[in-house]
């Protein structure tokens, strides 16, 4: 099995003068000469906080590392607004998975939603590692409940249906 080694590039990052990025998306600070380390944010993505002085201000700036590479090493000729993962995985942030995208090509890119067509209850919505039970009623939503465990929340939306059941009069039938 044959490896590819990517090289590894330097490249200061715009408007934070005491930072460098490398291409493997390791920042290092120039001033305390130690390298940054990212936190992984709710949405999924890696992000660090930078420091910038700007009229006797320190400014703190929260940046996607995956924004920070495109910025710096990657080419935009059509201008492209955003910075899609290409096998849509939000933590890899190799060079050769991030490309410049619209708007229109990032969302074609994005994981299918599981919860339409594949749940028995049209309202819970799984997001991997929570499940979100929403119910619209007149365009007014009126339920809007998150859960750890898919159980919790299939048990919720009986409880409502046989509610509204018992209401009109309907016989439930499980």
């Amino acid at each position: 099995m044959t490896s590819i080694l990517e090289s590894v590039i330097y490249s200061k990052i715009p408007n934070f003068p005491n930072y460098e990025l490398c291409s493997t998306g390791q920042i290092l600070n120039l001033t305390s000469l130690k390298i940054l380390k990212p936190t992984l944010k709710d949405n999924g993505y890696y992000s660090v906080h930078l420091l910038r002085k700007e009229n006797d201000k320190t400014i703190r700036k929260n940046c996607y590392i995956h924004r920070l590479l495109g910025s710096c090493f990657l080419q935009n000729p059509d201008a492209k607004p955003i910075i899609d993962h290409i096998n849509r995985k939000r933590t890899d942030n190799r060079l050769s998975n991030l490309r410049y995208a619209t708007y229109s090509e990032n969302s074609s890119n994005s994981n299918p939603r599981k919860n339409r067509k594949d749940n028995l209850f049209k309202n819970v919505m799984d997001y991997g590692n929570r499940f979100r039970l929403v119910i619209i009623k007149e365009g007014m939503r009126i339920i809007d409940k998150s859960f750890l465990k898919k159980k919790y929340c299939l048990e919720q939306v009986k409880g409502i249906r046989n509610n509204i059941l018992r209401d009109n009069n309907i016989p439930i039938v499980d």
